[in-house]
């Protein structure tokens, strides 16, 4: 028999796409879930349901549930299963306040993964629940990263051009 872990916090971070799924139901309810799938609740419970058989949820499900319900954690959940990171790209340029912002946040989330892994590695183990920590940390600082380098992007300016005298 499998266990079952209780993903009824919210907001919960998960690496599982499917147990994010399953915590759309709880958090919006099935109805919503249903309208969003284009589906009765019945067949929107069993598609987001990690132990039903019968229904799976398809990547378009997946892509209307989180544009409609602007929640990016299945997608997040996904990526990270692959080995990836989603981020926010900024908008438009930045201002110097931003960008230093950025970089302390940068700083911020090292020092997360730091705390973290000192705290794993006391007892000289690193056990499974530990080892997902670390890596939401990771994740976080990965894209604390990118945003950086997309924030530094937005500042590029071309030099202006030499205009030839005749």
């Amino acid at each position: 028999m499998k266990s079952k872990v209780s993903l009824k916090k919210s907001k919960l971070a998960c690496t599982d796409p499917i147990g994010v799924g399953y915590t759309f139901l709880l958090e919006y309810k099935d109805a919503i879930c249903a309208q969003v799938m284009h589906c009765s609740p019945g067949v929107a419970r069993n598609k987001l349901n990690p132990d039903c058989e019968t229904n799976h949820q398809t990547l378009e499900n997946a892509v209307a549930l989180s544009q409609e319900l602007d929640d990016d954690r299945q997608l997040e959940a996904w990526a990270a299963l692959r080995g990836k990171a989603m981020f926010d790209l900024p908008q438009g340029s930045v201002s110097d306040d931003e960008l230093t912002d950025q970089i302390l946040l940068v700083a911020e989330n090292f020092g997360n993964i730091s705390e973290e892994l000192r705290q794993a590695r006391k007892d000289g183990i690193i056990d499974p629940e530990e080892r997902n920590a670390i890596q939401r940390r990771v994740m976080a600082m990965v894209s604390s990263l990118m945003n950086l380098d997309a924030e530094v992007a937005s500042q590029v300016r071309q030099f202006p051009t030499k205009i030839k005298s005749a």
